[in-house]
């Protein structure tokens, strides 16, 4: 019995590499790498379908999106790519893994020295860091509603962006000791630290971020800001990690967000885990095989 849970998720990535290339959303191993106002933000985001779509049609533009599915950054990324209707080839790459098809592996490493995931290849455009990522996607096919060019709007979305991984990320550490059953020494030291970070920056995100408006940073419409903090928030809650209803704001945002477009499709592979917080006779390894490959094939179906 496969004891690993990254080696189980390795083999199913290398399961999905036989599947024929045609499918809509690719799982092969990596290839060889390249050289390293809410009115007129949707009237700028519409006036721009055209050449984008111009431009997913060109055989060599398709982007390639490395990571697994239940990666909270990897997440954000692809759900604003399906929200966007952005093609993209979802290459699996499992996080920390130094065999073939992780990101500890020299393949991977020579696409991304920083062995980390996501990462994206757009062309010859090798990105990664889940916000430069998001950036980066927001300014090239112009996604003016997810990453509008107002400076001060623009602003407060940089602002959380910087404030994000040093706070809201932390939630992950409520998550990762349930998935990684052989790290769960690594996490205890540091857990009571990251467990106070966790409950701070839920607390700030609920009296400041959400203080005024519908989203985050005074938006009225949903940035990449929330896409990044969702994949965080929708994470513990979705895995009975945490009770978020003594937070007013935050409990309607997650009810806002979980109503935009793709929600479900991107966020299939937790919801196919489901709870980490009551007893489960399924083995950790074959629990998380199973929910990437629900995800997997979820955003394969959701592709444009």
């Amino acid at each position: 019995r496969e004891s690993n849970p990254l080696r189980a998720v390795a083999r199913l990535a290398a399961l999905f590499g036989s599947f024929p290339r045609h499918l809509p959303v690719a799982l092969n191993a990596a290839e060889p790498p390249l050289s390293a106002s809410s009115t007129s933000r949707r009237e700028e985001a519409s006036s721009t379908a055209s050449g984008i779509a111009q431009r997913e049609r060109e055989p060599m533009s398709r982007l390639q999106l490395f990571g697994v599915p239940l990666s909270q950054p990897v997440r954000a990324v692809a759900w604003a790519c399906l929200q966007k209707r952005l093609a993209f080839d979802f290459k699996m790459v499992v996080p920390g893994l130094k065999t073939k098809g992780g990101s500890a592996h020299a393949d991977f490493l020579a696409l991304n020295p920083l062995g980390t995931v996501p990462a994206i290849r757009d062309g010859e455009m090798v990105v990664g860091e889940s916000s430069a990522i998001l950036g980066y996607l927001g300014d090239t096919y112009v996604w003016r509603d997810l990453y509008p060019s107002e400076p001060s709007s623009r602003t407060r979305i940089h602002e959380y962006c910087a404030w994000h991984q040093a706070n809201t990320r932390s939630l992950a550490a409520l998550f990762g000791p349930k998935v990684r059953p052989d790290m769960a020494h690594i996490y205890e030291e540091k857990l009571p630290q990251l467990q106070q970070t966790a409950a701070r920056a839920v607390t700030l995100l609920d009296e400041h971020w959400l203080e005024a408006d519908a989203f985050i940073g005074n938006q009225s419409l949903a940035s990449i800001a929330d896409l990044l903090a969702y994949e965080e928030l929708a994470t513990v809650a979705m895995c009975e990690l945490l009770d978020l209803s003594p937070f007013p704001k935050v409990s309607g945002w997650l009810k806002r967000m979980a109503a935009l477009p793709y929600h479900d499709e991107a966020h299939a592979a937790l919801s196919h885990l489901g709870s980490l917080s009551k007893e489960n006779d399924t083995p950790m390894p074959k629990r998380l095989a199973a929910a990437s490959k629900a995800g997997l094939a979820a955003m394969a179906a959701a592709q444009p």
